[in-house]
């Protein structure tokens, strides 16, 4: 069985598997607005995408509007995307995502 990670992310805990290749592929341009940095609505957008590729694996339910309409905060946003993409072998474990504001 493939590793998993637990993410919190609106109140819930979400177990998550690593990406698949296809899920990769599809979130490759938000992934990249992403790691530019934290704080505009098309980064906070790119962020719920990704979070959305990983939690509807398991979850259906977490649609992408499903993401959006959550209440969170930012640490948890950075912190779920961190998790995904670590987990996904798209940053070494250790290592900070390129951008400086991943990291609340």
């Amino acid at each position: 069985m493939a590793e998993q990670a637990s993410i919190p992310y609106g109140g819930r805990v979400f177990r998550v598997r690593p990406l698949t290749l296809r899920q990769i592929r599809d979130i490759l341009p938000a992934l990249n607005i992403a790691a530019s940095g934290f704080g505009t609505a098309e980064s906070m957008q790119a962020c719920a995408v990704i979070i959305a590729a990983a939690l509807g694996r398991d979850h259906p339910e977490m649609t992408l509007d499903a993401v959006l309409d959550c209440e969170t905060a930012p640490s948890e946003i950075t912190g779920a995307v961190n998790a995904i993409v670590t987990l996904s072998g798209l940053v070494p474990a250790g290592e900070a995502p390129a951008g400086s504001d991943w990291t609340p």
